[in-house]
């Protein structure tokens, strides 16, 4: 019966079924769409789920590429030690879920990690798009407290709701990572990447490294967030560079708000964005990408250090 309401062969349901592993987002919304539940409501918890999972399977903050050390950059810590019995609960928990739209909410009311940082408000080129329908800056308690607050980057803890994906040329093109004295806090150290593309029109695959910092909130509804970027004061940190804020990780997520920060003239300073964003699905992506346009001399260079993210 269930395998012609969603049109999943017997092999993939029964796999979803066992809670052996995390079921595909694809066999995942053809259960909901069998059951009547909310499309974009479960493919956001499958999200937060699959982002838990992968941050347990890994043992370092980096996910996709590997690349050479240029200096004494601190190692992230160590994973926690692997627990099964928790992942297969959250997997079970999933499949019920999907069965049943009234069960749980995943990552609902967390205690907030308490994080201090000293920035200030700086000038920005900016290309913001706002909702269409704007909400009051507000808390589930109405306290005024952030709801969310969390630092992720290269030289940063990983876990449930901070981590970075990085994508990159290989070998000496791809990111590097190096360290400067500066700010630490939140459990990261005084690590950050670095990419120095040049621009080369011969090419037969243009260069291109991407960086992306990626925060699970686990808020529900509208919520307005603010983004802040440090800049480690180093030489590497030479160029302006073009940021986009996406609510969710997927590549068609909607983008929130674009802006331009010059890192020359911000090094060792945190830099707040132009303004705070409206997310709508618990999940915000940062990223910062390098083509080698603009940098004629190949000593123009930019940096991925840390980034705060809080929200209301």
């Amino acid at each position: 019966m269930m395998r012609r309401r969603t049109g999943v062969p017997a092999a993939e349901l029964a796999a979803a079924a066992s809670g052996e592993e995390l079921p595909s987002l694809a066999v995942t919304q053809a259960y909901v769409a069998a059951c009547g539940g909310d499309r974009n409501e479960w493919t956001r918890k499958w999200h937060v789920v699959d982002a838990m999972l992968r941050v347990r399977h890994s043992d370092r903050v980096y996910e996709t590429v590997e690349f050479p050390r240029m200096g004494p950059a601190q190692e992230p810590p160590a994973a926690e030690p692997r627990r099964t019995s928790i992942k297969t609960w959250v997997i079970l928990g999933v499949l019920a879920q999907i069965a049943v739209p009234t069960a749980l909410v995943i990552y609902q009311n967390q205690v907030p990690m308490a994080v201090s940082v000293a920035g200030r408000q700086d000038a920005f080129t900016t290309t913001s798009r706002p909702p269409a329908r704007p909400s009051p800056r507000t808390t589930a308690t109405g306290s005024g407290r952030p709801a969310f607050v969390a630092v992720a980057g290269p030289g940063c803890p990983r876990d449930a709701r901070r981590s970075v994906r990085i994508d990159g040329m290989p070998g000496r093109d791809g990111w590097k990572d190096a360290s400067a004295p500066g700010w630490t806090g939140a459990g990261c150290g005084d690590g950050f990447l670095f990419s120095a593309l040049t621009d080369d029109p011969g090419r037969a695959v243009p260069p291109r490294n991407s960086f992306e910092w990626r925060f699970t909130t686990g808020l529900d509804g509208r919520h307005q967030c603010q983004v802040k970027v440090y800049i480690p004061k180093t030489g590497f940190a030479g160029r302006r560079v073009w940021y986009t804020v996406t609510d969710g990780f997927d590549r068609d997520a909607r983008t929130v708000a674009e802006f331009t920060l010059d890192q020359r003239m911000r090094q060792g300073t945190w830099v707040s964005g132009p303004a705070p964003v409206t997310i709508t699905g618990g999940l915000v992506m940062v990223r910062i990408t390098d083509t080698g346009k603009g940098n004629t001399t190949g000593d123009q260079a930019m940096v991925a250090g840390p980034m705060r993210l809080s929200c209301l």
